[in-house]
């Protein structure tokens, strides 16, 4: 699921539960490029550490480089206890607006 820094879907990609996340980015991205057109202001994509690695991070400048969009790996701080890291949470909170909602199958 891709969203905006509000926590609003922008791309939503559904996969069986064997396909790891690193690679499901890739559809993801792939399908926003498509509907890109409707995004002019886009340029920055966060993502957090679980998608650092040169394998991504190669193959997104080759794909998107070109059009000027940039990824952006948000890395946790280590310290002691819980810490909101800003713009890293903002997938799980739009997960739990979701989970409001009784009617929505996600099993």
């Amino acid at each position: 699921m891709m969203v905006d820094t509000r926590g609003l879907l922008i791309v939503v990609v559904v996969t069986a539960a064997s396909v790891q996340d690193r690679h499901g980015v890739r559809w993801l991205l792939e399908r926003l490029y498509d509907v890109g057109s409707f995004y002019p202001r886009l340029k920055t994509f966060l993502a957090d550490q679980g998608y650092q690695g040169p394998v991504l991070g190669d193959w997104f400048k080759t794909m998107f480089g070109k059009i000027g969009w940039v990824l952006q790996i948000v890395k946790s701080v280590v310290g002691r206890g819980f810490e909101v890291i800003p713009k890293r949470w903002i997938v799980e909170r739009t997960f739990a607006w979701l989970y409001n909602f009784r009617r929505l199958a996600r099993d």
